[in-house]
């Protein structure tokens, strides 16, 4: 991993092209609903429209995203949610819902959650678009005498696409897992709270700039513990 937190330098798009769009294809998380405090307005996303100055650079967010989306829903509305919006770049956060659904779901396992991931890769340089897969944050599911995060074997197939793919990879999960206060920044064990998606905007913050092509001078410096 480098400095900036990519597994891979991954390609860029070519020459003369610029990033002008990018959709962020996701969950609850993603989409900003009224958990824990959350709301669009302070959501990673929007944080990450501000702190990128997205109006200055004439490029648009799209946040693309529902509760209860988990990897084989998103290729099954692949068209709508994402090609449909046309992206340059497409930011892919996905996974707490495949290792823990809603009741009436079967659990989507890790082996199938990477497939489901190499899958809209693919279907992502299908229309032209860039993908940056992003590691899910964790979840925590309560056991007698305590709690543990379920999201490690994910997180490790989320690693191994971006790596076989040659694609980008932030890896939020391993920021979450470094606070010392990791389960404050999560209060219903499964989405984070609004210091949590200043940790997800922090560590993202610098990636997209990159790609975006922001000078380094203008770029904000992303703390790495959330106080």
């Amino acid at each position: 991993m480098n400095s900036i937190g990519w597994l891979h330098d991954g390609r860029m798009k070519r020459a003369g092209e610029r990033v002008r769009r990018v959709v962020f294809l996701g969950d609850s998380v993603t989409a900003g609903w009224e958990f824990c405090g959350v709301h669009a307005g302070n959501c990673y996303v929007s944080r990450l429209r501000a702190s990128l100055r997205t109006d200055e650079l004439g490029v648009t967010f799209v946040s693309s995203a529902l509760a209860g989306v988990d990897t084989r829903y998103a290729i099954k509305r692949f068209d709508r949610m994402v090609a449909r919006q046309r992206p340059d770049l497409l930011v892919v956060m996905l996974g707490l819902n495949d290792a823990k659904p809603p009741v009436e779901r079967p659990r989507i396992e890790p082996d199938d959650y990477r497939a489901n991931l190499e899958c809209l890769v693919r279907m992502a340089a299908e229309i032209g678009s860039l993908t940056m897969l992003v590691t899910p944050t964790p979840r925590f599911e309560r056991y007698e005498g305590g709690k543990r995060d379920i999201m490690p074997p994910y997180v490790a197939a989320c690693r191994a696409v971006a790596w076989d793919y040659h694609v980008r990879c932030v890896d939020v999960h391993g920021a979450f897992a470094q606070q010392p206060t990791v389960e404050s920044l999560i209060p219903d064990d499964v989405h984070p709270s609004p210091r949590g998606h200043v940790l997800i905007a922090s560590v993202l913050h610098e990636p997209l700039a990159e790609i975006l092509g922001v000078e380094p001078a203008l770029r904000l410096s992303a703390p790495v513990f959330v106080a």
